[in-house]
């Protein structure tokens, strides 16, 4: 058995080993439905992405909040104020 066959072996059985038939924990706590489900990604992504995409704090302008990119110039282009 190749090393990656081995590991994805022991992993997979020790996940079988917490949790029961029913995909519930073995401790008795059932999954949480909204974990995982595809509306709670839909609902969730575009926080996702903005926190993803979100500048940060030391490249937006102190004085306007501007997003500023790093390779910028060293005054702000909206409000004219030195970085």
């Amino acid at each position: 058995m190749t090393s990656a066959k081995l590991f994805v072996t022991k992993r997979a059985k020790s996940v079988a080993s917490e949790v029961d038939t029913a995909g519930n924990d073995r401790d008795g706590a059932e999954p949480d439905p909204e974990f995982g489900s595809v509306e709670s990604i839909r609902e969730t992504t575009e926080a996702a992405i903005d926190e993803i995409t979100a500048p940060d704090g030391d490249q937006e302008c102190l004085h306007c909040g501007l997003s500023l990119p790093a390779a910028g110039p060293p005054v702000c282009h909206r409000c004219g104020v030195a970085r």
